[in-house]
């Protein structure tokens, strides 16, 4: 699954941008554009930290 889709993901399940940015310690803007698909190669950081906040709330229901 690509960092886009579990964006998408999470955000359809109710995480605000906002709390994924917080989470993921980025702006709101950065997941924004992750989503929209107009960020092609977000950093390594970016993406552990979304996978965490993924693997948490949905890889685990």
């Amino acid at each position: 699954m690509s960092i886009q889709e579990m964006i998408r993901e999470l955000l359809a399940i109710g995480f605000t941008g906002e709390a994924l940015a917080y989470g993921a310690k980025v702006n709101k803007s950065t997941i924004s554009r992750i989503a929209r698909g107009k960020t092609n190669y977000p950093s390594d950081r970016l993406m552990s930290n979304i996978q965490d906040i993924f693997r948490e709330y949905v890889a685990h229901k």
